[in-house]
């Protein structure tokens, strides 16, 4: 699936950054998507969970910027979805979303954006090596 999406919704935990041992930072975090539609004359509500990663300064920018509870818009695509098992034995569909751009949502709440220089990155940690005889 690579056509473009947009997602708006909640941060469902807290950003998670890594690098790579090449240095590209790696950002994860979840995102809950909710949707009412009217039954009747009840409401119900349905929620979708995507697993977001970012790249880059992105990545950088969403860890230091986005904690768990901030309402979010995301551009992305939307991956393969993956099953896995659950706790209870039952099986679970996750849906991994690539975001491209992302942002805060302004309809709760107001963000102002800052540019600057980022701090140096940090460099990846260093291979470990072990000492060992050949054959």
């Amino acid at each position: 699936m690579s056509s473009n999406s947009t997602l708006v919704g909640k941060v469902g935990r807290d950003p998670e950054l890594r690098y790579s041992n090449s240095g590209v930072a790696t950002c994860r975090f979840s995102v809950a998507v909710n949707r009412r539609k009217k039954a009747g004359e009840e409401w119900i509500e349905k929620t979708t969970w995507y697993d977001v990663t970012t790249f880059s300064d992105l990545a950088e920018n969403c860890a230091e910027s986005l904690s768990k509870g901030d309402e979010i818009i995301a551009e992305g695509y939307v991956e393969e979805p993956r099953t896995y098992e659950k706790k209870d034995g039952t099986t679970g569909v996750s849906l991994p979303f690539i975001a491209n751009n992302l942002g805060v949502s302004l309809r709760w709440g107001m963000a102002k954006a800052v540019r600057g220089e980022r701090p140096a990155k940090k460099a990846a940690p260093a291979p470990r090596i072990v000492n060992e005889e050949p054959f």
